[in-house]
């Protein structure tokens, strides 16, 4: 599963930037969400009110308060904004309150939001001239959505564009409203969910109503970018600031891959590894594997192209396999049948999220470099665990049996982590599912003094 993010570029780069932003009266502000009827600017969804508000983590009185821009200069913008997270399941709005508000250009703020029993991480600012961005990634796999609405501060006709880019792998999908006659008159957003399947056909819900817009993205999931550009189409800016980023993947059993290492094929001798420690946020994947035997499987595997008789593959069976997993997040622990995906619970959860689903592919082959079929044995489960996603995909009936996908939404190089498996000499075996031994270290143990514990 592929990502989009930002590079964060806070330079020109030789692109068109947006037009110099009004100061007047500083153009970001807070006030009350509703600035009059709004009802006419949501259609999909049922508009803000007072009963589908929620506090979050804002105090009390700032429960309906929202950040708006007051004026962009140019007669762009009269009290449009109003910027607001939609959560889908609920069916409920949170209105984050940006701080700082009017930055300088070139400074990106980023802050945490709580809503929903969710956390949002938005980054927000300019970070060229002209140019507002939003960036937002949720430490889940749930749907929300994002949007905006109020007056355009427009004395004429709009005149109103979608405009789709077609890119190698993806579809940017964007919008313009512009007042007739007046091209400085001319405001574009631009609306990109992270996953890039996501991006497959309008992004957007966009009603106009006079002088009043609204722009509500589609349901996402991971996290959404969201810019805003004055006058000028900067398309080709955002095309340069963006940056398609892949998942790290393990699995493919017989062969054990850790996770940021390379692959490895696991002596007889071992059955307990630790697959990710990641100390500083206090997150460790411990894996139990075990050689199988023929008996084990059933008489046809799916190998390569098509099913074959499974004593006849011989690279099947007498190999080690994922057996259980055990999963660990800053005190809340859960431990999983790695063939059934069952999962045993030895702590209430919280922090970690866990969903079983049905996968809408095949199991990815990592001895062949493809996806198999879609099969009925084919099931899927989803952990979140702060800013990492855990895909685990099962599969009995196929010859390699398990794929793993682990995802760090906000930080795809994940420098805080290691595998155990770094190389044939230096394995971190523990001496149980649980990796009691992993807890004596007090960061990564790859990155320290620490003798590795040889078990």
């Amino acid at each position: 599963m592929a990502l989009l993010r930002s590079k964060n570029n806070l330079t020109a780069g030789g692109f068109t930037i947006g037009e110099q932003v009004s100061i007047f009266n500083s153009n970001f502000s807070v006030t009350n969400y509703r600035p009059g009827n709004i009802a006419p600017l949501f259609s999909q969804i049922e508009p803000p009110n007072s009963s589908n508000i929620i506090t979050g983590d804002k105090s009390e009185e700032n429960k309906f308060n929202a950040v708006y821009i007051i004026d962009w200069g140019d007669d762009i913008f009269d009290g449009w904004g109003f910027f607001f997270i939609y959560d889908v399941s609920t069916q409920k709005y949170y209105f984050p309150l940006l701080n700082p508000l009017n930055s300088e250009d070139g400074i990106i703020t980023t802050q945490i939001f709580n809503a929903f029993n969710r956390t949002f991480t938005i980054k927000h600012g300019y970070p060229v001239r002209g140019i507002f961005k939003f960036d937002i990634t949720v430490d889940d796999n749930l749907p929300f959505r994002f949007g905006a609405y109020g007056d355009l501060g427009s004395d004429g006709r709009y005149d109103v564009t979608d405009i789709i880019v077609n890119k190698v792998n993806f579809n940017l999908y964007y919008h313009k409203e512009q007042e007739i006659g007046r091209p400085i008159e001319t405001f574009y957003t631009y609306v990109i969910p992270k996953k890039i399947f996501e991006n497959q056909a309008v992004t957007y819900n966009r009603i106009s109503n006079g002088t009043d817009c609204s722009i509500i993205s589609n349901e996402v999931t991971n996290g959404l970018l969201f810019y805003i550009s004055k006058t000028n189409d900067v398309i080709e800016w955002i095309i340069n600031d963006l940056e398609i980023v892949q998942p790290v993947q393990t699995g493919g059993d017989p062969i054990i891959c850790p996770f940021f290492g390379p692959k490895f094929e696991l002596a007889k001798h071992i059955k307990y590894v630790n697959l990710l420690a990641d100390y500083t946020n206090k997150i460790f994947i411990n894996a139990e594997v075990d050689m199988l035997e023929l008996n084990d499987f059933p008489d046809y595997i799916y190998y390569d192209k098509s099913f074959s008789l499974t004593k006849t593959l011989s690279h099947i069976y007498k190999n080690t396999y994922y057996r259980k997993f055990f999963v660990y997040y800053n005190g809340e622990s859960i431990e999983i049948n790695a063939d059934s995906l069952e999962i045993i619970y030895l702590t209430k959860i919280n922090k970690l999220k866990v969903a079983k689903y049905q996968p809408k592919k095949g199991i990815n082959s990592v001895t062949f470099d493809k996806t198999y079929p879609l099969f009925d044995s084919t099931n899927g489960l989803k952990i979140g665990l702060k800013n990492y996603l855990l895909t685990i995909v099962s599969d009995i009936n196929t010859d390699d049996r398990h794929f793993m996908e682990l995802l760090d939404v906000k930080n795809i190089d994940l420098p805080n982590c290691s595998g155990a498996l770094i190389s044939k000499d230096l394995i971190l075996r523990i001496s149980d599912l649980y990796g009691k031994e992993l807890f004596e270290f007090d960061s990564n143990p790859f990155n320290s003094n620490n003798q590795i514990k040889h078990i």
